[in-house]
């Protein structure tokens, strides 16, 4: 149970911002004001935005054998969350996020996103990859402004966005150049804007600061949380 929450056994649960605005308008019936219409209260969901049950991948090598990457892993990660996952080089950390992303299927279990079992890739899950995938024949606002073409929105909408996220990641003097152009913690920066001007449900990064430097990667860890 999270500080802003309740529960009980009789009542639903309901934000804390709910309950300060009961608090309030009981102040003013009590002091003799009229009371206002409160808004109607929204129940936290108990359904995880993304769980895993019982995944498992192994691949065949070139031997006929089976390499085993991932092996029983159960996971709940509720709508809001910031969940780091922390290990040594190829424990199978990239490989967990791909099995999100819809990248790869498990030999195994089963991927779910708001309950829905994951059958491949959508634009409710964007995987920040380690080799960034920009598009080099692209320029930065460009590459900024790709997903949010396949998601269909407004020319004027892209527009907005493209200025907002690489104001965000202090791109904004870049829109017009290419990739190529950037040093590798500048392209870090671009592919993160890319993902994040999708809004996406779900945002999976793959060690998306490595090749930042530590005031951007404390900046960035901020306004992501």
């Amino acid at each position: 149970m999270t500080p802003n929450t309740y529960n009980t056994a009789s009542e639903p649960v309901f934000s804390g911002e709910h309950r300060s605005t009961v608090r309030a308008s009981a102040a003013r019936w009590k002091n003799g004001a009229a009371p206002s219409v409160l808004p109607l209260p929204q129940p936290v969901s108990d359904v995880p935005k993304v769980s895993l049950h019982g995944i498992s991948l192994s691949y065949e090598t070139t031997n006929g054998n089976r390499l085993l990457a991932i092996d029983n892993i159960d996971l709940k990660v509720r709508a809001g969350e910031f969940l780091c996952i922390v290990g040594p080089s190829g424990c199978g950390k990239s490989t967990l996020l791909h099995l999100i992303a819809g990248l790869d299927k498990p030999t195994s279990g089963h991927v779910l996103v708001d309950d829905k079992v994951v059958e491949g890739t959508g634009t409710d899950r964007i995987l920040i990859f380690q080799e960034l995938g920009l598009f080099p024949w692209l320029k930065v606002g460009e590459n900024v402004e790709f997903g949010m073409k396949m998601k269909s929105l407004s020319k004027t909408e892209r527009e907005e966005k493209i200025r907002y996220y690489l104001r965000l990641v202090h791109l904004s003097q870049f829109k017009d150049s290419y990739t190529h152009q950037l040093s590798g913690g500048m392209r870090q920066r671009v592919a993160l804007a890319r993902a994040l001007a999708t809004e996406p449900d779900v945002l999976l990064m793959d060690e998306p600061f490595a090749a930042l430097d530590a005031q951007t990667r404390d900046l960035l860890h901020d306004e992501l949380e």
